[in-house]
């Protein structure tokens, strides 16, 4: 062996001892304990669905909420944030969709203005890259425990990833995506479109755009669905819809959320939900039963 390639396999050796202490196989159990996650649970503030999540969210989650255009995601995303403040749960939100002038009025229309919610002080770069960055900021600075991006197809393109396509874009910025939330014992509440669907269909997370890669990689889905006034017609028949008022629009304030994915515990709830003050609020089906 040379005295170059000594140095070189000097060199190695060096780095594989600093990263594994010299071996980079343990056992199981003990790789366990040495990653075990802080095992505080953060509650979203809606029971059903904490207790599926068993509690809430926890570091390292990936969670999506998806649904078409005008059906409530980011609503309900901010209906998770001001859950979270209540708790002294700090979130930092990257808002692609919108101003932070528009975004604080929204909170405020819900009644939270003095929510605990961050935001970068310039405008957003739309790359993984700085998500990390101003994220570490968040979290040195204010001890945010939750990211929510709004929305993921302002991530994707050739211009943000530096890739080749939407599809191969879409798959390594949801995995970044996935790694930042181990990496930095956060998690992260993703908000991503639908693609078209056909009226009579249920939505389910396949009709998430690159539903594949996205459901992969997530821990929980929850999929929104707005109430039309038509599906609710009784047809002479007492029902839901003697109770509800006279809407302007095709759709009712009530909306439906399904929870699609839970890797963790498996249980899938779905909950009726209504717009009050700008706020979901759970409803009890009870009350408008025979």
């Amino acid at each position: 062996m040379s005295k170059e390639d000594k140095q070189i396999k000097d060199a190695v050796t060096s780095i594989k001892k600093e990263i594994w202490d010299g071996d980079p196989v343990e056992l199981l159990s003990e790789s366990a304990r040495k990653n075990k996650p802080d095992g505080l649970v953060y509650p979203f503030g809606i029971k059903e669905f904490d207790k599926a999540m068993g509690g809430g969210a926890r570091e390292g989650d990936l969670i999506v909420v998806s649904a078409g255009a005008g059906q409530g995601k980011t609503t309900f995303a901010r209906q998770l944030t001001i859950n979270l403040s209540k708790k002294s749960v700090p979130t930092f939100w990257l808002s692609y969709e919108m101003s932070s002038h528009y975004l604080y009025e929204k909170f405020k229309a819900m009644g939270a203005a003095d929510v605990l919610a961050y935001t970068p002080s310039y405008d957003l770069a739309p790359d993984t890259g700085y998500i990390s960055y101003v994220t570490d900021k968040a979290i040195e600075k204010y001890a945010t425990k939750c990211v929510v991006i709004d929305h993921l197809e302002y991530l994707t393109g050739k211009e943000a990833a530096g890739r080749t396509s939407y599809w191969i874009d879409l798959g390594f910025i949801v995995r970044d995506l996935k790694k930042m939330a181990i990496d930095k014992k956060i998690f992260v509440v993703l908000i991503a479109q639908t693609k078209k669907y056909a009226r009579d269909e249920q939505i389910n997370m396949y009709h998430i755009k690159g539903a594949q890669t996205v459901a992969s990689e997530s821990d929980y889905i929850f999929m929104l669905e707005r109430v039309r006034e038509d599906a609710i017609n009784s047809g002479g028949k007492p029902s839901l819809a003697d109770f509800l008022p006279k809407a302007k629009s095709r759709y009712t304030n009530f909306t439906n959320v399904y929870m699609e994915k839970n890797r963790h515990y498996g249980e899938l709830p779905a909950l009726t939900m209504q717009l009050k003050d700008e706020q979901f609020v759970p409803v009890d089906l009870k009350y408008y039963a025979e």
